[in-house]
């Protein structure tokens, strides 16, 4: 799901079928918040192929920010902030214009985009991948009132 779309550019790294959709509706010019940020292959790759000027890498868990600060490391790549999170917890509105959270359940992602809705709301575009139950995350972007503009 996403709120705006664009990019094909070449990148670095090579990022899974599922992933280079979810990078392809990722607004060109815009900071990017990656909650979930996993080993930090979107960033990298939209970082390299000059699509964002810079991201926002979150986790909620110590081992996947250690892999991504090892591959930010290896491809020398310094315009993404990592941070220990619980969702949004640690961002702060206007850090970023995009959201992407992607590879976990739309339970989950439903929590994250209410928890603290104002956080939710200060993106431009949302791009969102639940691995399951997509209907909750249908609800909580019209509960927000933001309208889905492409699926894939």
């Amino acid at each position: 799901m996403a709120a705006d779309t664009n990019q094909n550019a070449a990148s670095p790294v090579r990022l899974s079928d599922r992933l280079g959709a979810a990078a392809g509706m990722v607004t060109p010019g815009y900071r990017l918040c990656d909650v979930g940020c996993d080993h930090a292959h979107i960033p990298i790759a939209l970082l390299g192929a000059g699509i964002i000027p810079g991201a926002l890498g979150m986790d909620v868990i110590p081992g996947p920010l250690e892999k991504a600060r090892e591959n930010l490391d290896l491809y020398g790549e310094d315009r993404v902030q990592l941070r220990m999170s619980d969702g949004l917890d640690a961002y702060r509105p206007g850090e970023a214009d995009s959201l992407m959270i992607t590879g976990m359940g739309g339970t989950l992602m439903e929590d994250i985009l209410l928890r603290e809705p104002a956080k939710t709301a200060s993106f431009h575009i949302l791009v969102l991948g639940p691995q399951s139950d997509p209907e909750k995350v249908r609800a909580a972007l019209r509960r927000l009132g933001f309208v889905i503009t492409q699926e894939q």
